[in-house]
């Protein structure tokens, strides 16, 4: 597989603590978990692949994703995407060095107008949706693009 990019998981971040390994001075490199987060794992990852390069080792699962009743909430979930991608994008107005940073961008503004849906916060979810359309405006030929902005318009 192809090595993972900030951009892309700006989007979509598929580690599992539990199945990580990393080297000590790239974790020394960009910082501990920011506990203020919900999703400080997730957080992590990002500033990770932002200095770092994140590969998945071929072979067997060496961990098991499982659903339980105290993990967390959609909710808590949801508030975490949002946490985590508002920082992001602050870190993308800070940062003159980031890779592919429209793309990442875009990638964020995606998280915030999924997570917002999930709220059902129309009007939000409508708001980051278009600003990720300003910055790439094909993304109108992706079929769940075009159903979340016709359901962000639509009043039940």
């Amino acid at each position: 597989r192809d090595a993972v990019t900030y951009a892309g998981y700006a989007f979509d971040c598929r580690c599992f603590s539990s199945a990580v390994t990393l080297r000590v001075d790239a974790v020394e490199q960009v910082g501990l978990y920011d506990t203020a987060l919900l999703l400080d794992d997730y957080d992590l990852y990002l500033r990770l692949a932002l200095d770092s390069r994140i590969v998945f080792l071929e072979g067997e699962p060496m961990a098991l994703y499982r659903h339980h009743e105290g993990q967390m909430t959609t909710y808590e979930l949801t508030m975490g995407q949002i946490q985590t991608a508002k920082k992001h994008l602050a870190l993308l107005d800070a940062r003159a060095d980031v890779p592919d940073v429209d793309r990442a961008r875009r990638n964020f503004l995606l998280m915030l107008a999924r997570s917002y849906a999930v709220l059902d916060d129309q009007p939000a979810s409508r708001g980051y949706l278009l600003q990720a359309l300003r910055l790439d405006p094909g993304l109108i030929r992706r079929p769940w693009v075009a159903r979340r902005l016709v359901a962000s318009v639509v009043r039940r």
